[in-house]
């Protein structure tokens, strides 16, 4: 039972011809558009080399190419070259999906090599045409200074990063007990397999993705708290099946969730949701409504900087949870709703969610309060109508 790469096994020649191939990916590669090229290439030079590249940095490597282009062709040509074949493949085959950009930077990295030889090559340059040699001298030893101190004021802190952790013990606590959980996403699957086999806290969670695999499902058997179906056609129809089977019992599912594998009903559930099998759930009394909390640490106090990816797979799916909390409450009329959408902005940093809460406080009369969200709108989007209309701009 050697579980297979992820996304396909490797059992023969014709495995890793498909492997090498990507032909994992060929649905979704097919659909590129020369759009996305340019949308690629637009984020990767005005936003992704900026941040890289601090001080107007990344400007200095045009200059460093034709130097050592004109110093030494081979060497020269032979980085440009690699540089323009490595953007432009990806270039040709990633799809930029707005909110997401920053999943295509990992598969940059091996560009800034390049990019860091130019720019080097150029301060090089210019400390050797230097004649006075106490001046040079003392460039050589400055130089390398000032490179490392900015590496270190740009390398993270990660000393109080408790984000992900946090999440984990966090979705933990809104798991009831013997209910089954289907996780999707990868902070949704790492939480539940570190959880496992890290801090030996045991929740009866299955993988959607790897259904499809012989081996996962003889592995799942091995869990009595799981009914497995045998038979298995598609992997949506066998997610299906195994909902039905484990009805007894409460079925949860990621926030984070492939729409065709979900075929029942979903009510809110922390920051998992819950499947639906008869329409009679009291969604208002229901104590697992709000997620339970672990700790928010590094959120709400002590802020600490964090990347785009733990913004959106951390922060906003907080965030968004208690946002479809607040729906509930207001489609039921109850006030208590206004609860869930303040407390939800503090991690989902969204300009429609501040002029609704704005709303709210103007109803209320309490007009500073409005002014405060209805401002953080206009700095989410300084395009947003409304906030200008409320403001008065």
């Amino acid at each position: 039972m050697r579980p297979r790469i992820f996304m396909g096994g490797v059992n023969n020649f014709n495995d890793l011809l498909n492997y090498v191939l990507r032909q994992r990916y060929y649905v979704v590669e097919r659909l590129h558009t020369i759009d996305d090229t340019i949308k690629f290439l637009s984020y990767y030079f005005t936003n992704v080399l900026q941040e890289q590249y601090p001080f107007l940095l990344i400007y200095l490597m045009i200059p460093g190419a034709i130097i050592l282009f004109i110093k030494d062709k081979y060497s020269g040509l032979t980085g440009l070259a690699a540089l323009i074949i490595t953007i432009g493949a990806i270039a040709v085959k990633v799809k930029i999906t707005s909110g997401l950009e920053f999943i295509v930077k990992p598969y940059l990295i091996f560009t800034y090599l390049f990019i860091a030889i130019f720019i080097t090559y150029f301060f090089y340059y210019v400390v050797m045409i230097i004649k006075n040699k106490i001046i040079k001298n003392t460039l050589f030893y400055i130089l390398p200074v000032i490179i490392i101190l900015l590496i270190i004021l740009r390398i993270p802190d990660y000393s109080r990063y408790y984000l992900a952790y946090d999440y984990s013990k966090n979705l933990f606590l809104t798991i009831p007990d013997k209910s089954i959980y289907f996780a999707e996403g990868d902070l949704n699957i790492n939480s539940v397999i570190y959880l496992d086999l890290i801090e030996k806290r045991k929740t009866n969670y299955v993988i959607s993705i790897f259904l499809e695999n012989n081996w996962y499902r003889d592995k799942l058997k091995l869990n009595k708290n799981i009914i497995v179906p045998d038979s298995f056609t598609k992997i949506d129809d066998y997610i299906d099946s195994m909902m039905i089977a484990n009805k007894m019992n409460t079925v949860l599912y990621s926030n984070a969730f492939t729409k065709s594998y979900i075929r029942y009903p979903v009510i809110i559930r922390g920051i998992t949701q819950e499947i639906i099998f008869d329409n009679k759930k009291d969604v208002l009394s229901d104590p697992y409504l709000f997620f339970n909390i672990y700790a928010l640490r590094g959120i709400l106090d002590n802020k600490i900087n964090y990347d785009d990816a733990t913004r959106v797979f951390v922060l906003e799916a907080y965030g968004k949870c208690l946002v479809k909390i607040a729906k509930i409450y207001e489609q039921n009329n109850d006030e208590r709703a206004y609860f869930y959408y303040i407390w939800a902005f503090n991690f989902y940093k969204n300009d429609t969610l501040a002029v609704k809460i704005a709303q709210y406080y103007i109803k209320n009369f309490q007009n500073e309060k409005a002014q405060y969200y209805l401002k953080e709108a206009l700095k989410i989007n300084k395009n947003n109508q409304t906030a200008k209309n409320l403001l008065g701009l």
